[in-house]
């Protein structure tokens, strides 16, 4: 165990001063649960899935490149991005698709008020069905802002950005994954859902954060199911220099995030969490490394604040309900993170697809009843 302090941002880790966080760090003990998977073997190669691998840059290319900026103040695209993630899901097998929407007073947050839409689907499980695991991917991009991390003072007037890497890759690693259960249904039930705002300014705000209303409305709607475990794929795509060189965005996160294990190189996969998730968040990872060529770190946090979080695991961990991020760590070495340039040209494919095939074990895995709750 160690001890630590977490200051977010929206759609990830952020940083404040860093007087005050030292300040924080010298005067606070949080327990906090570090990891390292080392990979046993170096030298091994990357393993070759050319059809995965088409499939997330057909996913990031529609999403980042044709259709582009999606969020509340471009309702147009949009609604274009979830009417294709829609059919997406009904066109890989899975079963009760559906957008559930909740209508919003967007007067507060500077954009026409309108209804939002979560999307699920799922494949039920084939010994307890009432049992779930929830995949889940945010849809939505950051507006712009005058400053990446900014949470208010939203810009539609200029361009924002695409969101390839955040999260047009974590929404075709859901598809991807989507696609795999569908033709291989486990004991539990796997659900599949593109949630909407998660970005600035809907972020953990209860009424319009779609994670957040739609894990409020899985605790009072359905409250026959057991949601046994959340997964979110967040910013999962980029593994190399060409992702970023000079880490403006690292700031004075740097030296905590080295501290806490979340280096800036470019080999490794994150698995974030809180300590209520840290148990099955490692038993997680340890599969997810016995199938992959890649360092595996995982970070678990005790919650104190609205300031320790990661992502849509967040609203998870509000309901009691063990949840947790599964990252590149953008918001740590990607320079492109909330920015114009993040496009999908930037991404990593070969590396991202053995992500997501590495994925398929640990999902399989925490589908079965041998996984601990």
């Amino acid at each position: 165990m160690k001890s630590c302090v977490i200051v977010r941002g929206t759609g990830a880790v952020a940083c404040v001063g860093s007087t005050l966080v030292w300040s924080i760090l010298a005067l606070t003990f949080i327990s906090c649960s570090v990891g390292h998977y080392p990979t046993a073997d170096r030298s091994k190669r990357l393993t070759e899935a050319p059809d995965i691998q088409q499939d997330l840059k057909r996913t990031v290319y529609q999403l980042a490149g044709k259709i582009g900026e999606r969020n509340a103040f471009h309702p147009v695209p949009f609604k274009a991005a979830k009417d294709w993630i829609l059919a997406e899901m009904r066109s890989r097998g899975l079963r009760n698709v559906s957008a559930l929407g909740f209508d919003v007073d967007c007067s507060k947050y500077e954009c026409k008020t309108q209804t939002f839409y979560n999307l699920e689907g799922e494949v039920r499980g084939t010994k307890y069905p009432d049992e779930i695991v929830i995949i889940g991917a945010h849809y939505d991009t950051k507006v712009h802002t005058p400053h990446w991390k900014q949470h208010d003072r939203p810009q539609p007037c200029l361009e924002g950005t695409p969101g390839a890497n955040d999260n047009a890759s974590g929404v075709a690693a859901m598809l991807s994954l989507a696609k795999h259960f569908a033709a291989h249904p486990q004991e539990r039930t796997l659900r599949f859902v593109a949630f909407t705002n998660e970005e600035a300014p809907f972020y953990q705000k209860p009424d319009a954060m779609g994670s957040m209303v739609y894990a409020r409305f899985c605790k009072e709607k359905r409250p026959h199911e057991n949601l046994v475990l959340m997964i979110t794929p967040e910013t999962l795509g980029c593994y190399s220099k060409k992702s970023g060189d000079d880490h403006k965005k690292r700031g004075t996160f740097g030296p905590l995030a080295d501290m806490l294990g979340l280096k800036d190189t470019t080999d490794y996969v994150a698995f974030t969490g809180n300590m209520r998730s840290n148990r099955l968040m490692r038993e997680f990872a340890e599969e997810f490394q016995k199938h992959s060529r890649m360092d595996v770190r995982t970070l678990a946090v005790r919650e104190l604040s609205k300031g320790i979080a990661w992502s849509d695991d967040w609203s998870f961990w509000q309901f009691d309900v063990p949840a947790f991020a599964v990252t590149d760590t953008a918001y740590n070495r990607y320079d492109s993170y909330h920015d114009l340039r993040d496009r999908p040209e930037t991404l990593d494919y070969p590396e991202f697809a053995e992500v997501t095939r590495s994925l398929r074990y640990a999902v399989a895995h925490a589908a079965t009843k041998q996984a601990r709750e």
